[in-house]
């Protein structure tokens, strides 16, 4: 909860230490949807730059977003506009996943291929020439 100053110069400790209203359930839910919208999204950017410095934080952001989300399931089952909200947000939240896993797995792809290359290389420089077809002379690298 961030700090809110008094609204007036009049206000009392004890009006400022009131709790806000609590939000319906249904603005609750389509927020923390919305946020973990957003760090898909920015998630998504760094991936297709290439650049996985925020990769460790997208995964605690997300973990921390999915365990609040999990707590609005019960209620979703109670009320039927949270079934439907529900229900078509998650359809827009597999679709930004997807996204974000087709560009992971072009990735390790990516980097299986230069592990198999430098593997290659190393296995080459490495060999005595012993079953190579071409024979090595002496002071052939």
């Amino acid at each position: 909860m961030s700090f809110t100053p008094f609204a007036a110069a009049g206000a009392t400790a004890s009006s400022a230490t009131a709790e806000p209203a609590a939000p319906p359930p249904v603005e609750s839910l389509r927020e923390l949807l919305g946020r973990l919208h957003a760090v898909l999204r920015e998630e998504h950017e760094y991936l297709s730059r290439n650049d996985l410095s925020m990769l460790e934080e997208h995964a605690r952001q997300k973990d921390m977003l999915l365990l609040d989300i999990s707590r609005f399931i019960p209620r979703a089952r109670a009320l039927p506009e949270l079934q439907t909200l529900l229900a078509r947000e998650l359809e827009g939240l597999h679709a930004a996943l997807e996204e974000n896993r087709e560009v992971l797995s072009r990735q390790l792809a990516a980097a299986r291929d230069f592990g198999t290359f430098l593997e290659d290389c190393i296995r080459r420089h490495a060999s005595d020439g012993t079953y190579s077809r071409r024979r090595k002379r002496y002071g052939e690298a």
